[in-house]
């Protein structure tokens, strides 16, 4: 896609003391994407450090803006101070050890495209070790694109926690941060699954089924290094609001139940694993998240004891449904009705 008209599209790239090896990948991976017109916005929370400025200026690209950042530390910081420099109508997020697929961004743009009312679009991708070989690979889908409605899109994440899972999965447009404005910084681990539980109020959900780029894993990735016990302080808040945004005939003792055996239980397992690895009991004092409706620490230890003997599948919600997205959808397509509007409320 090589056509001068096409909108601008923004990568921000929030940088912290990158692997030179692993840099060099995710920005030759970047300035190798088949799409055109493109910037690079590099955030390089940690100057001193060196790496991400040399590698960045020896690429000698014209659309590389390498922007030092010292003084507002942490991921979201970061990020939104990458998001305060960029002018695309499209934005798209990535992380500085991950590398994309040379179709990833025309994919994105053309999803956001083919889906009008979408607030965002996230990609599927492959796993990847230190070394850069495919640990688990994501299969190609009979669909390239789904669409799921805004109701659809939070009872998806209130089902299945934050689905785009990486941040670089995800492209947004320049009118969702206009009108939803930036990332919460004081969130360490889950700002990105609140922003889009929040998008969700302004327009639908788009997901591109192939796998578009290679996430990198590893034992220093911050969803690692931060801990269960921040996951569960972050998120329990999140599945509240969502919970309170279900429709009426979904806000069911059923709907509480799978709540406390699909969230509650994973956390309340991930810290109790935390604190018997050595590291220690202090997140045991969070658990009062979990006390708040729809959760129950009481129904959520009931829960995890019946998961020992496999009693727990009748808690479940129903199937998240989504539409398939025709090559040139029809006018009367449910997505092709408007723009990402203001919302009726806020997360």
């Amino acid at each position: 896609m090589t056509n001068k008209t096409q909108p601008l599209v923004s990568v921000v790239i929030p940088v912290w003391q990158p692997d030179e090896v692993h840099w060099r990948e995710c920005l030759a991976s970047v300035l190798a994407q088949t799409y055109s017109p493109l910037e690079v916005i590099v955030a390089d929370n940690d100057p001193a450090h060196g790496v991400a400025k040399r590698v960045t200026e020896e690429m000698s690209d014209a659309r590389l803006h390498y922007l030092p950042n010292a003084k507002r530390t942490g991921i979201f910081r970061n990020l939104n101070f990458a998001l305060e420099q960029c002018s695309g109508e499209f934005i798209q997020i990535f992380c500085h050890d991950d590398r994309m697929l040379p179709g990833l961004l025309e994919a994105q743009v053309k999803g956001l495209e083919l889906c009008p009312k979408a607030a965002f679009i996230y990609s599927q991708c492959h796993a990847i070790d230190d070394a850069g070989k495919i640990v688990q690979p994501c299969e190609s889908p009979l669909h390239p694109y789904r669409y799921f409605d805004p109701e659809k899109a939070r009872m998806g994440l209130f089902k299945f926690g934050c689905l785009p899972g990486n941040l670089s999965a995800v492209m947004i447009r320049r009118s969702l941060l206009e009108l939803m404005g930036f990332f919460d910084e004081d969130l360490q681990y889950a700002s990105d699954f609140q922003y889009w539980a929040r998008a969700t109020q302004y327009g639908g959900m788009a997901v591109s089924m192939e796998p578009l780029f290679e996430v990198r894993r590893h034992s220093s990735q911050a969803s690692r290094v931060l801990g269960a016990d921040l996951w569960m302080k972050e998120s329990a808040p999140i599945y509240r609001l969502l919970y309170e945004q279900l429709p009426q005939h979904l806000k069911t003792w059923r709907t509480r139940m799978y709540a406390n055996e699909h969230f509650g239980r994973q956390a309340l397992v991930a810290v109790i694993r935390q604190a018997l690895t050595g590291n220690g009991f202090a997140g045991l004092k969070n658990l009062h998240y979990l006390n708040k409706p729809p959760f129950s620490l009481f129904w959520i230890v009931v829960m995890t004891l019946l998961s020992l003997r496999n009693l727990v599948s009748w808690f479940k919600l129903p199937e998240v449904d989504f539409y398939e997205i025709s090559e040139i959808p029809q006018q009367a397509d449910p997505v092709a009705a408007a723009e990402v509007t203001e919302p009726n409320n806020s997360l």
